[in-house]
């Protein structure tokens, strides 16, 4: 079975592209736009890798962050943020949650692709 991807991002468009090159390159990628959606869909089906944004309504990236590490079988599973935003210390409060890489928008696929592939086979 392929790698499974989940990819948090409100904005559709971002989602469809994200997922669209990530199955190309044979992983199967779930999409959602609200991150209550998301908690609900990694209690349901085992994710590999998450792919995230920061900037998101209802709660940002480093909320559902926290909310994922609560959850045993995800607490050490690879969470890539994709964000225009640079501010170190949003990002230095993600490294101590555990994050594996933040990559700024927009994103290089072939800089995404490279992370992926590297957590894969690792």
């Amino acid at each position: 079975m392929p790698p499974q991807l989940l990819i948090l991002d409100d904005f559709k468009i971002s989602n469809e592209i994200t997922a669209g090159l990530l199955k190309e390159m044979g992983y199967t990628a779930y999409t959602c736009q609200r991150s209550e959606e998301a908690l609900n869909l990694i209690k349901s089906i085992k994710i590999d890798i998450i792919i995230t944004d920061y900037l998101m309504p209802e709660m940002n990236g480093l909320e559902f962050l926290k909310k994922v590490r609560e959850l045993e079988e995800y607490q050490s599973v690879p969470v890539i943020f994709l964000s225009s935003v640079s501010n170190p210390e949003i990002i230095e409060s993600a490294e101590n949650f555990g994050i594996t890489a933040w990559l700024k928008k927009p994103v290089d696929i072939h800089q995404l692709a490279e992370v992926i592939n590297k957590l894969i086979t690792k």
